[in-house]
């Protein structure tokens, strides 16, 4: 064995035991490392015993706590929390084994570095003491400590646990303070071993748990221990010290405990500080012993570290220990370095990122501190307050902090400075306070030292009254002021002027100067405990003021910033201006004589603000009315306008004017306001101010008049602009005078003609109007109207929620009127708001009576929670004179209130975070109503009509629809998630309680056979299934499940039992009396006689569903001789007269589940079945509603059984799949082609009953289907699928004939031909007009998507045939002139008429792969290219001529776009075949061929006597729009003439045999080898081929030998003879 375990147990020994003498928690020092009893927190430990546990799977989940992975405990710990809620009081708790190990586990669980195993802990602790009752009391000692220290966890939820377990067993506080005084000693030595025997390596095995996790482990239990005893010396100061005295002494004398004073962990430091103030206040003698280390501790070291996070207790101690023992400071103090140092290095640091009450703690400590440690001298002044600015300004402080901050400095600066003598006392004040007022008043970065931060005002105050308490300072406070109002007025003086480039900033300066000035003596002078500033500051204050006069009207008004400061003097110290009697005169010598001429100066607005601060004044009003004459005779600037404007918005104008200058104005508004409605919208503002400035300025027409004249503005559409521009300012600022307007008669068009406008569909108009809306309707509603306005928009949404008509508001304008109305209610006033915009149960109850009364369509039993239960419901004759659903009123959209209603409750409840103020009554009508308005919507959407709750069905409103059902459902799927407790059924008043109590009630209301029966059943089985699904099956409702399942054997309420059954079906599985009720369905369904009474064969079998549809499928455990006899009686059923198509579909859907079940059984049951769902699909099945269920399950029992084949089945059903498979086709196929009444778009459950019998289709060869003429019509039907399923059919099936209509008709040597019923599909052509009112949104349009299927249908007919096959479908195509009609309509879509082609490159042109695209218009547009691309392919000599005949500004951009698109496939495909072709030629007389795809080009050569005979076809970058080129490389043995009749003949035969490359090269090759067939060699030469190229042609007439000319004519010259080279007789041409 290897040594590497030993060494690993030895070292986590050490780490447990450490070097201590003592050899473990609790251990003697004699006892030896091995043999010590462990610490219960210690990871090292003896496991404890579980032999005795009589539950196997309780002992695997005590053994996974001594895991290491924190997800198994947890796992573990849930599994023991289960089990002890399992055993109960009842049953007397746990037993003894298991709590004798619990003991032993729980203190180490309490503090596991998981939070969740921790929590659990807890909750087990307080569940097992509530179960065993007093059998816990005598392991309380054991267990209580670690317990008591859970309360006090860092984290809340932890700490929350604990206390709730706590709470659990002792229920008062009385009994948990006895608990703390009974086991006082337990608690203490626990506290006491956790805080002095624990170190971070006896806590946590280093070898799996990381550093950071081991160090706040072992601080949490440090810190809980700590807490532990600062609760016992809270709780029990003075009753019971004296019994435990030893213990305290022990813990408070240790000085390891005041070490952790400077732990490193925060949690640590703020327990221990506040033990540290709680022994102090109570146990003094304490501390007084230990008042060394105490001092070393908390002052020495703790002052020099990092705080943060326990900065608050830290000064709290400090302080409540100072007061108590100064000496701490002093004598107590050991450290090298002073205390006063120390303190100094502390407060550097500022607060440490801790709230205001440290600065304030600190000040407090100050006052408490000794003076002896405090400095005496100048420099350690300086330093010490250098110190607290450095802490101040540094970059953690908090800026709320900085006035308790500064404060502070004060209060130091004022107390050390008394204990100088006088010339250092002077020089701290200049150096040390001084500067922060210049700073102030002047900034100066190179002062920024002294910047105060926030409330700059306010602390510079302070330090001015504090400095102005010792009478020593105030002469040199006086200098100080003196010499800054010096600063200022020579700061006027030198100003820049206007013409200077820094202008701006000068006077700017000079405004902000004065203004910081004033600010601050209005601030000093607020404070009535120092007299001496006032007369200070009315000295510089008049001296500054009438400086800054002089200087305005030295320069004519044009230095601004002197203006500024004569209006901050008379704003922030009138007082010291007014009652001065020389600036009074000379400020209205001033305003008379000099004001109206600087009026529209550069200082004009500060000079309307000197005004206004002169209102009071008698001369006001005619130096008012003097500076609007002057205006009013200036030019028209936009200074004038806005100077006036400020003029008019001054107080008590209204009071000042005179009839002349009144008439003047009026005459000057009213053109502005002409002006302004006629798109001058700078002028508005003007308009605006003199309106809202009250009727005094106007007269009461002329406003009047302007509303009145805006109002019906909103109704000119040339004006509507420029009116609402208007009413937007006056609504803004004119809030008086809109609710003085609104109450007369022209004022009550007003909020209407702003609705109106607001639902236009211009969206910026609407936008607008919706502004202005929401401003006028927030004026009207303000308190001085009572709830006039609440009330009227209340009744005006609740109006348009339960009354529907052409002229309703939308529910989009009711919601944001809602809405409003929240936000504007006080929070106490939202929940009666919300009260009254949700419809009520009546209301609910009136909108959805004429829906709920519709039964549901019997189609609806596919996807109905329900199921078949669907046909149950009682369908009764309608009433003449009783209004139905399609009667229901309806808004212009078609929508029923109840539709209305929905979206509105959905939308408002959705959008904000409001349901919690609902009021329970109403959480209860709003989830009734949602939930039942959930099932009517999706049914309607389902199958459109169904219920007639809207009465359009566009791809529009459609879409409205799913989005208010899929609002509607997060909203009640939000519910649910906080219905954690829907377990408990007697707590109704929980958070989620009116979920639970609408359950009951749907439950209850599910009783009878009525529609409104059946969707509540409906509703509550797809609620209480999610519920389970979401929190899982809780013990506590078994027994209630038990009851419920009682009697529904015999129910005659289905809805009521199915919707029991299916809501509870997860728990169903295992439940014992589900499985007795499904073995009596069977067991009654076996023995029953259903030509007796079908009705009841019909419950019992729609009960037998429901609760065989578990996810587990509880038929399993029926026995299976009990499921043969049922598979027997059903077969029976269905070989008898036929049934109802409901009864039919219910017998199919248990044949689909328990069939499986019995794979292995051997029976008639087997072909029985086939036979019956292969003559129903012949015989017996169309289309209808009421057949679709039927025939859905039939598909689905198809599926099962197909499947069963692929695994193991028995031969008698693998006999009869094959004896009825040829039936099972020619059935589905009939289903095919049975004609559909609707689209299946709008009709889900046939959808459905598509899609299986598409997939099912798709797995069938193609040899066992029918002819394809049969299923060409199918193109053309109403269903996307049955087209896709009758093409995908056909796909198969075309190409895979065409080896045997070649093969036919060549031997018949007739002409083949494209299918008449095919042909007929693509007669007529459609165009762009005849799609004007189709809609891409859903789908391609049906009609356009089987003209398009249909054409590559055509294509694949091309594929395997024979090439005079081709030829006869081109001539077919041809001959009704099918191609030019598709041509020219793709090319339409694709944009090229436009000029604006689609981009091909985004499709994969040479495939199509259906509904592949992002939207249907482009799946179109792909389609299209790649009919395209086919007939290029396909029938290349067609589009050729297409393209011919085409208009020229069509064809340009055809060529250009085909070349890039789709040209370079074409010829990549043709030059491809010419490879392949290649490949599979052999003989002696093959060509050599070449293929060069980058070159376009084709190179042919045949081999003659070691020279080859060479062509090439090149391919145009257009092809085969443009025809092929032959070229001749090489001639050999023809002349030019036959050559050139070969290269024209390859050429005429590609361009007339579409386009093919390989006709056109055999062509080639059937040319040279019948010009050199039979030729023999050159009797001369011994070549074929001469040296010109030709072959021999002079044939000797004796010896019939043939020779070249160029060979014979060189014999002749060279022999001087005329005789034949062979025979030598004379040479006679034959």
């Amino acid at each position: 064995m290897s040594k590497r375990p030993f060494k690993s147990q030895a070292t986590s020994s050490r780490a447990v035991f450490g070097n201590t003498p003592s050899a473990g928690f609790g251990a003697s020092g004699s006892s030896s490392a091995f043999g010590a009893t462990s610490s219960p927190l210690s990871y090292v430990s003896e496991p404890p015993d579980l032999t005795a546990i009589s539950d196997p799977n309780i002992v695997v989940s005590f053994k996974n706590l001594s895991k290491k992975d924190s997800v198994t405990k947890a796992k573990a710990l849930e599994e023991v929390i289960n089990y002890v809620l399992a055993q109960g009081t009842e049953r007397g708790g746990v037993e003894d084994a298991l709590l004798e190990a619990w003991v032993k586990l729980y203190p180490r669980s309490s503090i596991d570095s998981s939070r969740r195993v921790r929590q659990l802990s807890h909750t087990i602790q307080g569940q097992i003491s509530v179960t065993c009752g007093k059998r816990i009391a005598k392991y309380m000692p054991r267990l209580i400590g670690a317990w008591l220290a859970g309360l006090y966890d860092n984290d809340k939820t932890v700490s929350r646990a604990a206390q709730d377990s706590f709470k659990q067993v002792f229920i008062s506080s009385d009994k948990m303070r006895s608990v703390w005084k009974a086991y006082e000693r337990p608690i203490l030595e626990y506290a006491r071993d956790a805080i002095f025997r624990e170190t971070v390596q006896s806590l946590n095995d280093e070898r799996t748990v990381s550093p950071d996790d081991a160090e706040a482990k072992y601080a949490r239990v440090i810190a809980t221990g700590i807490l532990v005893i600062l609760n016992l010396l809270t709780e029990f100061a003075t009753a019971s010290l004296s019994t435990q005295q030893e213990l305290y002494e022990e813990v408070l004398h240790d000085e390891q405990l005041w070490q952790f004073a400077s732990h490193k962990d925060a949690f640590i430091r703020r327990s221990l500080y506040r033990l540290l103030r709680t022994v102090v206040e109570q146990r003094k003698d304490d501390i007084s012993l230990n008042l060394v280390p105490v001092s070393t501790q908390l002052l020495s070291k703790a002052l020099n570290i990092d705080q943060t996070g326990s900065i608050y207790d830290y000064t709290v101690a400090l302080v409540d220990l100072t007061a108590s023992f100064p000496t701490v400071w002093t004598e107590a103090y050991t450290s090298k370095k002073s205390s006063f140092t120390r303190l100094q290095q502390f407060l550097k640091k500022g607060s440490q990122g801790g709230p205001l009450e440290f600065w304030i703690n600190i000040t407090t400590l100050f006052n408490h501190l000794p003076q002896e440690i405090l400095p005496t001298d100048y420099a350690g002044a300086e330093a010490f307050l250098d110190t607290i600015v450095d802490g101040i300004h540094n970059k953690d402080e908090p800026r709320p902090n900085l006035p308790s901050a500064w404060d502070f400095y004060f209060t130091v600066f004022m107390q050390i400075s008394t204990t100088l003598k006088d010339p250092h006392q002077q020089t701290l004040l200049k150096h040390s306070l001084l500067p922060i007022f210049e700073q102030y008043i002047r900034s100066s970065p190179q002062s920024s030292r002294w910047n105060t931060g926030s409330q700059p005002q306010l602390i510079c105050a302070q330090a001015f009254l504090k400095a102005s308490k010792n009478h020593v300072n105030h002469q040199i406070l006086r200098e100080e002021w003196r010499r800054l109002s010096d600063l200022l007025k020579e700061g006027m003086k030198t100003s820049l002027p206007e013409q200077a480039k820094d202008f701006d900033k000068s006077q700017t300066q000079v405004a902000a100067e004065s203004f910081r000035l004033y600010s601050l003596e209005a601030e000093i002078l607020q404070s009535k405990s120092v007299s001496f500033p006032y007369e200070l500051f009315s000295e510089t204050s008049n001296s500054i003021f009438r400086n800054a006069i002089e200087t305005l009207k030295s320069r004519n008004g044009k230095p601004y910033g002197s203006a500024a400061s004569i209006a901050s003097a008379l704003d922030l110290v009138p007082g010291l201006i007014l009652e001065n009697e020389a600036a009074t005169n000379v400020l209205s010598a001033f305003l008379t004589d000099d004001l109206p001429s600087m009026i529209l100066s550069p200082s004009s607005s500060r000079l309307v603000s000197v005004l206004s601060a002169y209102k009071d004044n008698k001369l006001f009003g005619t130096v008012w009315s003097g500076a609007i004459e002057a205006l009013l005779d200036a030019p028209d600037t936009p200074t004038k306008l806005s100077v006036l404007q400020s003029l008019i918005s001054l107080p008590k104008t209204n009071q000042n004017i005179d009839i002349a200058v009144q008439s003047d104005l009026e005459g000057f508004v009213m053109r502005t306001y002409h002006n302004a409605i006629d798109g001058v919208v700078e002028l508005w503002p003007f308009v605006n101010e003199v309106l809202r400035s009250g009727r005094g300025l106007l007269s009461s027409v002329t406003a009047d008049t302007i509303l009145a004249d805006l109002t019906n503005g909103l109704t000119i559409n040339e004006r509507v602009p420029a009116s609402l521009q208007g009413l937007h300012l006056l609504a803004r600022g004119n809030k008086d005078l809109v609710k003085t307007f609104i109450p007369s008669s022209e004022g009550s068009k007003l909020l209407p003609n702003l609705l109106f406008l607001s639902e236009s569909s211009d969206e910026q108009l609407s936008l607008r109007a919706s502004s202005v809306s929401t401003s006028i309707e927030s004026i009207i509603s303000d308190e001085s109207h009572g709830n006039l306005a609440r009330d009227t928009m209340l009744s005006l949404v609740n109006k348009g929620l339960i009354e529907a008509g052409p002229t309703s508001l939308s529910v989009e304008t009711l919601l944001g009127q809602a809405r409003k109305l929240i936000e504007q209610a006080s929070e106490e006033g939202r929940a009666g708001v919300l009260d009254q915009l949700l419809p009520d149960f009546t209301q609910w109850a009136s909108a959805m009576h004429l829906f709920l009364q519709v039964p549901p369509n019997p189609s609806l039993a596919i996807s109905s929670p329900l199921g078949g239960a669907v046909n149950m419901v009682e369908r009764k004759p309608e009433v003449k004179d009783n209004p139905t659903a399609s009667e229901a009123p309806r808004d212009c959209d078609g929508y029923s209130p109840a539709i209305r209603m929905s979206w509105f409750t959905a939308k408002l409840l959705q959008s904000s975070d409001i349901f919690n103020l609902v009021t329970h009554k109403k959480r209860i009508d709003v989830y009734h109503g949602l939930s039942l308005m959930i099932q009517l919507a999706s049914d309607n959407l389902s199958l459109a009509g169904t219920n007639n709750l809207w009465a359009q069905y566009t791809p529009e409103i459609e879409s409205e629809m799913l989005d208010m059902v899929s609002a509607a459902q997060g909203l009640v799927a939000s519910w649910l998630k906080n219905a954690t407790d829907w377990w408990d059924e007697d707590d109704t008043t929980s958070a989620a309680g009116f979920v639970q109590q609408v359950q009951h009630a749907f439950l209850s209301d599910s009783k009878g056979l009525s529609a409104e029966a059946y969707y509540k059943g409906s509703g509550f089985s797809v609620v209480n299934s999610e519920l389970v699904e979401l929190y899982g099956w809780h013990p506590r409702r078994s027994s209630s499940l038990e009851e419920k399942l009682r009697g529904l054997r015999k129910t005659q309420d289905i809805f009521y039992a199915t919707a029991l059954l299916i809501g509870y079906k997860v728990p169903m599985t295992s439940h014992k009396d589900a499985l007795r009720l499904c073995n009596e369905l069977i067991a009654d369904l076996t023995g029953f006689d259903l030509d007796k009474n079908a009705h009841e064969g019909l419950r019992e079998l729609i009960l037998l569903n429901a609760i065989i549809k578990t996810p587990d499928n509880i038929a399993a455990s029926v026995p299976q001789q009990r499921l043969v006899f049922l598979i027997k009686k059903l077969t029976f059923w269905l070989s008898q007269s036929p049934a109802e198509s409901q009864l039919v579909a219910e017998v199919l859907k248990v044949l689909t589940v328990i069939l499986p079940l019995i794979r292995q059984v051997y029976g008639s049951h087997w072909s029985e079945t086939l036979n019956f769902i292969s003559h129903m699909w012949l015989d017996d099945c169309t289309m209808r509603d009421e057949q679709l269920p039927k025939i859905h399950a039939s598909l689905k029992l198809y599926a099962v059984l197909n499947e069963l084949l692929s695994e193991e089945s028995n031969d008698d059903l693998e006999d009869a799949w094959k004896e009825s498979t040829g039936l099972m086709a020619e059935g589905m196929i009939a289903l095919l082609k049975q004609p559909q009444s609707v689209p299946d778009d709008l009709h889900q459950p046939l959808r459905m009953v598509n899609e299986l019998l598409s997939r099912q289709l798709s797995k069938i060869s193609i040899e066992r289907l029918e002819e394809p003429k049969a299923l060409y019509p199918l193109l053309y039907v109403e269903s996307l699928l049955v087209q896709q399923t009758a093409f995908g059919i056909l796909h198969r099936q075309i190409p895979a004939a065409q080896e045997q209509i070649s093969f036919d008709a060549a031997l018949s040597k007739q002409n083949a031909r494209l299918p008449d019923e095919l042909l007929s599909l693509i007669l007529e052509a459609p165009t762009l007009e005849s799609l004007a009112d189709s809609t891409f949104e859903r789908a391609m349009p049906l009609p356009l998507r089987g003209y398009l299927m249909s054409w590559l249908l055509v294509f694949d007919h091309f594929t395997g045939s024979s090439y005079k096959v081709k030829s006869d479908y081109i001539d077919s195509i041809k001959d009704g002139a099918f191609l030019p009609g598709l041509m020219n309509f793709a090319f339409d879509f694709l944009g090229h008429a436009r000029g604006k082609p689609v981009n091909a490159s985004d499709f994969h042109i040479s495939s199509y792969t259906p509904d592949m695209e992002e939207s249907p218009k482009k799946d179109t547009q792909w389609l299209l290219i790649h009919i395209y691309y086919s007939s290029l392919k396909h029938i290349s000599s067609l589009t050729k001529a297409w393209w011919i005949d085409c208009k020229g500004s069509q064809k340009g951009p055809v060529e250009t776009w085909t070349e890039k698109y789709i040209s370079p496939l074409v010829i990549a495909d043709e030059l491809t075949t010419v490879s392949d072709w290649v490949e599979t030629q052999s003989g002696d007389d093959q060509l050599s061929i070449k293929v060069s795809k980058k070159a376009k080009e084709v190179t042919a050569g045949y081999e003659v006597d070691e020279q080859v005979m060479m062509i090439k076809i090149r391919l145009p970058g257009t092809y085969p729009l443009h025809q092929v080129v032959v070229e001749g490389v090489n001639r050999v043995g023809v002349d030019e003439k036959k050559w050139q009749s070969w290269l024209i003949n390859t050429q005429g035969v590609i361009t007339f045999s579409n386009g093919n490359l390989v006709d056109g090269l055999l062509t080639f090759r059937r040319n040279v080898t019948g010009a050199l067939k039979g030729q023999t060699e050159c009797a001369i030469c011994y070549s074929i081929i001469s040296g010109d190229k030709q072959l021999p042609s002079k044939r000797c007439g004796t010896c019939k030998n043939l020779f070249h000319s160029s060979c014979l004519f060189k014999w002749f010259k060279s022999s001087n003879s005329s005789s034949c080279p062979l025979c030598r007789n004379a040479f006679n041409y034959a």
